[in-house]
């Protein structure tokens, strides 16, 4: 059987090679189980006593096709030994010590995350076998389970295996490029006015809590760019922090006036001192942890303040530094943005304050 399809069950995951019929697959010989199909048509040959298995396609015909020209290239002496090919976990082990030399630790992080999710869509096959539409059903079936940012998180870790073992010579065609990413929503601007800060900060004591709140407001930094704060990345002398964000990008932050109060007061108050800013109460030597911050949502109920989670304070940040100084250019580059059109999302804020100032200006002239 040179053309075929093979049958894989869904509980042992025991593998058989069949020529399918006009009826369902048969059941596991091991577990009694219904066998499924695989979408992809494979096909099999000898040349000096090697044998070949590829996996061409969905389609029977193209598989024919196939099947048909190497046996005339092998007749006609013009076959020649393909090199080995790379399978998945080859591919990446070799792709986790690229980025483990190259990336920032919250990009490898995310890696990490993806290719664990990957795993068991793509494990098990070579990276020549694995097809777009194998990419396709992963963002279909994956898209029922989260947003549909996460899902491009993992696709764009799946692109970068591939764009990467195509310049090392793992493979000969990148068709994982074919598959494209899906739409994703608008992100959300919501911010906090002046007097929902004031009462956000009351509720929030004056521990770990209240400075990390403090940070994101006054720096415009992510949550885990604020939970990882080191003393080494503030200059508390020329009054600046400087930090490496999303994608390893270093960003320079002035210090306000009101933050640096906070962060001298804040050390001169630490009885254990450790490299983090914000250390976990238990271990000092580690930073805070994300859960630890579970009183974050306590203190907005309390403040009266619906619907806000932490990265709110990000976007709180940006939209008051644009309205009080109209200055889009540093505000791209305190947020990291390398596309100025990432920023460009707060400008409608400038539009609004100056409608407002407007009406201020009017209201002056016609009392006059």
């Amino acid at each position: 059987m040179a053309v075929y399809k093979i049958e894989k069950c869904q509980s042992c995951q025991k593998y058989q090679r069949s020529e399918p019929s006009p009826k369902t697959p048969g059941t596991c010989p091991k577990c009694g189980t219904k066998m499924l199909y695989s979408d992809n048509w494979y096909i099999s040959y000898k040349h000096n006593g090697k044998k070949y298995v590829e996996a061409i396609g969905p389609q029977k015909r193209m598989a024919e096709d196939a099947y048909a020209k190497a046996r005339v290239l092998i007749r006609e002496g013009k076959f020649f030994d393909k090199a080995p090919q790379t399978t998945w976990r080859k591919a990446v082990a070799a792709f986790k010590q690229e980025y483990k030399n190259n990336t920032s630790p919250n990009t490898q992080k995310m890696y990490n995350h993806s290719l664990e999710v990957l795993a068991p869509y793509f494990e098990g096959y070579t990276l020549d076998q694995i097809t777009p539409q194998m990419g396709e059903r992963f963002k279909a079936e994956r898209s029922t389970q989260v947003t549909n940012s996460t899902v491009n998180r993992d696709l764009a870790t799946l692109k970068r295996l591939f764009s990467l073992c195509e310049q090392w010579g793992f493979v000969e065609i990148n068709r994982i490029a074919r598959v494209k990413l899906l739409k994703e929503n608008v992100s959300r601007t919501r911010f906090l006015t002046e007097d929902e800060i004031e009462k956000l900060l009351a509720e929030c004591g004056q521990g770990l809590l209240f400075l990390s709140v403090l940070i994101a407001l006054n720096t415009g930094l992510r949550k885990n760019e604020v939970l990882t704060l080191t003393w080494k990345e503030l200059d508390l002398d020329d009054r600046f922090l400087e930090k490496a964000g999303k994608g390893g990008k270093v960003v320079k932050i002035p210090l306000t006036t009101t933050l640096y109060n906070a962060l001298i007061a804040f050390r001169k108050k630490q009885t254990v001192m450790s490299q983090y800013v914000l250390p976990a109460p238990k271990n000092p030597s580690r930073p805070i942890r994300i859960d630890s911050l579970r009183a974050f949502d306590g203190a907005c109920e309390k403040a009266g303040i619906a619907d806000f989670r932490f990265h709110d304070l990000r976007h709180t940040f940006a939209s008051h530094f644009l309205m009080k100084t109209g200055n889009l250019k540093a505000l791209q580059e305190i947020l990291g943005h390398s596309d100025i059109k990432m920023t460009m999302r707060y400008s409608h804020l400038l539009d609004e304050h100056k409608r407002n100032a407007m009406e201020i200006f009017e209201k002056g002239v016609m009392n006059k």
